[in-house]
């Protein structure tokens, strides 16, 4: 489960877990849409109401803050260098939802 992939706190990472934290980090860097900077969509992130809510919620397990159907998708859910991912694909603030593909809610990522 990608959700396990994005713990911080691994104590002396073996060599799986260093591999499993860097396919983690390249889908934060290669599944950007061509036409959004990192630090953009970190901004829009951190801006963005319903994201803002769940951006924790994987790591603390707590899920009673998060929109339902945020809470229906934990297992596939996690929070990496600021980005929330769904599996392998970023979830897209609302401010960009209009120029990726994908619709509002869980399902809105690239």
């Amino acid at each position: 489960m990608l959700s396990t992939f994005c713990q911080a706190n691994l104590s002396q990472p073996t060599h799986p877990e260093i591999l499993k934290r860097n396919y983690v980090n390249s889908i934060v860097v290669d599944s950007l849409p061509s036409a959004v900077i990192l630090q953009e969509l970190l901004l829009a992130s951190e801006c963005d109401p319903t994201l803002k809510s769940v951006k924790e919620a994987p790591d603390t397990r707590n899920w009673s803050a998060a929109p339902k159907p945020f809470a229906e998708l934990k297992d596939e859910l996690c929070q990496k260098r600021g980005i929330n991912l769904r599996n392998n694909r970023i979830v897209i603030p609302d401010a960009y939802s209009h120029s990726a593909v994908g619709t509002p809610g869980p399902s809105r990522h690239h």
